[in-house]
């Protein structure tokens, strides 16, 4: 079973004001180059998986800077309107 195989360290320290975490994994196996694809390809779910998260939020990001960018320039519509029936009175 591979989760007996696994071993995994988490450490989580403080570096610079930044947080800085540390992900070990160890699995044991027979054969080394079963034991590395299997680590590999825990590394790759879990870098697929950091991507889409990190997506998600850039295009979170986005869709409220356009919202914003379109209410700013409904606003200065109004604004422009205003000084413009101002001018004409």
């Amino acid at each position: 079973m591979i989760v007996n195989r696994l071993s995994v360290y988490i450490w989580t320290g403080s570096k610079s004001a930044k947080d800085v975490n540390l992900l070990t994994l160890t699995y044991q196996d027979t054969d080394a180059k079963r034991g590395e694809d299997i680590l590999n390809t825990l590394i790759q779910a879990y870098v697929d998986e950091s991507m889409q998260d990190k997506n998600m939020i850039i295009r979170s990001t986005a869709l409220f800077i356009d919202e914003r960018l379109q209410l700013i320039n409904e606003e200065l519509g109004d604004v422009e309107n205003n000084i413009e029936n101002y001018r004409k009175q």
